[in-house]
């Protein structure tokens, strides 16, 4: 601990010539805009286009530890590969030597200041590459790679997508990478500042809310960059690279206090109580072995876990049509509160209490185990505001009439449909765990059902 705190003294202070925004300020819009992006890329797969878009033969912009950013080909999308989730199997070209380069290029570049980019052999960045080079070469003068990346690496998606044989590419074919290094060389001579890219929100149909809102605040902190007066320091390089070095010390050094700290120990009762009331409860036995109801509520994350599987588990769901289940999931995704009542029938008011009395148990249990859980506070969690709305809605009636049931806004109705389709298929998974047939059935028909018209239309503001 010592030895890293004088490493953390010896780094130099920066000292901003300009004034305001410190390098300070730049430095923490650049890592936030990198975490943006890491999150952004997380997403991509989700995309309804990108099978469409990331086929054999599109041009990418790629991150490279060898040639940083770089100008390549995708020669097929994989998984189960370097890291978790899919990998990208990709020819890349180095710009050196092609003659394409100028000032504002960003070929090349191993760190753009205003779009955030950082070293993608930096484990502690937030935009850390994971990658594997499986062949370098040279031809035509130019050296060449062929690397599987993760999505992080994949900087910009262009439109231009070209006929290639991706077997022979692998094999080292001769012929088929004098094609592509020579395809590459004219777009960067023909592009030298960078290739024209799509817009990946409408072209690989990312509309989803969630990915929408992080582009748009990456956007934004992008503009803050491209506007900031360090740009213009003469010294940005030098103190970027300073303050970046006494972060890293910085986190290393937190670490190290943490682990050395009494707050850390502090946490360890927590955690066993916790422990013992999954044990109670069976969701792991005494050695602590994931058991079925464990596993079924490792499907479950929109939903309160603990409450869905003991549900789920007590058949509260066995006499209930596919609407009124769907209704009784809506009291635990739906955010805002009505000023009214809603109007229950009787199955769901009965519904409503076997909730209440399934939380007031857990919240017991938890107590019982050491855990403080106030009783009251989680029975104000049970949010019936949208019980009626989600119950008629799912029956067939229109938009136009459900909006009058409630005093909550339209968007936040459409949320929690969303919200409540994602719940449908994941306790649609639970029941496949246990072989839960009749739970199974129902949970498609209430996705289904609730899926339909305004609700779930693209959105105008991301197409």
């Amino acid at each position: 601990q010592s030895t890293w705190g004088e490493h953390l003294d010896m780094a130099t202070d920066t000292e901003c010539i300009f004034g305001k925004p410190t390098i300070d300020d730049f430095y923490n819009w650049t890592v936030e805009s990198e975490e943006l992006f890491v999150q952004l890329r997380s997403k991509i797969w989700t995309g309804k286009g990108t099978q469409s878009v990331l086929q054999s033969g599109r041009l990418l912009l790629v991150m490279t530890s060898t040639f940083g950013i770089c100008l390549g080909v995708l020669l097929r999308v994989n998984s189960l590969g370097i890291g978790r989730g899919r990998y990208l199997t990709i020819l890349t070209v180095s710009p050196e030597g092609s003659g394409a380069k100028v000032p504002q290029s960003i070929y090349g570049q191993k760190f753009l200041f205003t779009t955030g980019i950082t070293s993608p052999v930096d484990p502690e960045c937030a935009g850390f590459t994971e990658e594997k080079i499986l062949k370098l070469g040279v031809i035509g003068g130019l050296r060449y790679e062929i690397v599987e990346v993760n999505a992080i690496a994949l900087r910009g998606i262009c439109k231009d997508k070209i006929r290639i044989d991706s077997d022979a590419i692998e094999c080292g074919n001769v012929t088929a990478l004098s094609q592509f290094v020579h395809h590459a060389v004219t777009v960067m001579r023909t592009h030298p500042i960078q290739p024209p890219l799509i817009d990946e929100v409408a072209e690989l149909k990312l509309n989803e809310l969630d990915y929408v809102e992080l582009n748009d605040q990456r956007k934004a902190l992008i503009q803050i960059n491209s506007e900031s007066q360090c740009l213009t320091c003469p010294k940005l390089s030098t103190q970027f690279t300073e303050k970046a070095k006494r972060s890293r010390l910085k986190r290393r050094l937190e670490k190290i206090s943490f682990a050395l700290s009494d707050e850390n120990l502090e946490l360890l009762p927590e955690f066993n109580r916790r422990v013992l009331v999954l044990q109670r409860l069976n969701y792991i036995d005494d050695s602590r072995t994931v058991m079925l109801k464990g596993r079924v509520a490792c499907e479950l994350n929109s939903v309160d876990e603990l409450l869905t599987t003991e549900l789920i588990f007590d058949n509260a769901f066995a006499n209930l049509e596919a609407e009124e289940i769907a209704a009784v999931l809506s009291t635990m995704l739906c955010k805002e509160k009505d000023d009214n009542e809603p109007t229950l029938t009787d199955t769901l008011t009965k519904a409503l209490q076997a909730v209440k009395e399934m939380t007031k148990r857990l919240a017991e249990i938890q107590n019982d185990c050491g855990v403080v859980v106030d009783v009251q506070e989680q029975l104000r969690k049970i949010n019936i505001s949208l019980m009626e709305v989600v119950y008629e809605w799912a029956r067939g009636m229109p938009f136009a009439e459900i909006v009058q049931l409630t005093s909550i806004p339209e968007g936040s109705i459409v949320r929690t449909m969303t919200r409540l389709d994602v719940s449908c298929n994941e306790v649609k998974s639970a029941a496949r765990v246990i072989g839960n047939a009749p739970l199974y059935q129902k949970m498609e028909v209430a996705s289904q059902k609730i899926k339909r018209d305004i609700v779930f239309a693209a959105s105008l503001y991301v197409q």
